[in-house]
């Protein structure tokens, strides 16, 4: 099963890495833009196996939400994935859409 990382996420990407073997953990190119943008180092995470994908057409904007998270959470449902985000508003509109979007915490208690 896939599980898409949020840009909001991205503080606890040394975290979610421990739950990859469960689920192939992917990134999207405008979180890898959002990443290198905003000094955020996500070299550990593709150095352990998380791939970076892209949505099959060019993005939608999500409601009010920035296109790197509108992105992420049209990979999510692309793929028929969870989408991980930290973000309310983005767990809010991917659940709009029939994403299972869920937080690090949910997701941890749920093993």
């Amino acid at each position: 099963m896939f599980a898409v990382i949020s840009p909001s996420a991205f503080n606890k990407l040394k975290e979610l890495i421990n739950i990859g073997k469960k689920y192939k953990l992917v990134i999207t190119t405008l979180g890898v833009s959002f990443a290198i943008k905003n000094g955020i180092d996500i070299d550990y995470a593709l150095d352990n196996g998380v791939i970076v994908r892209a949505f099959s057409h060019k993005p939608p904007k999500v409601g009010d939400l920035p296109l790197y998270e509108s992105e992420a959470i049209m990979v999510a449902l692309e793929l028929n994935g969870i989408l991980i985000a930290e973000n309310r508003d983005v767990l809010a509109k991917a659940r709009e859409l029939g994403v299972n979007a869920t937080t690090l915490e949910e997701l941890l208690a749920s093993f």
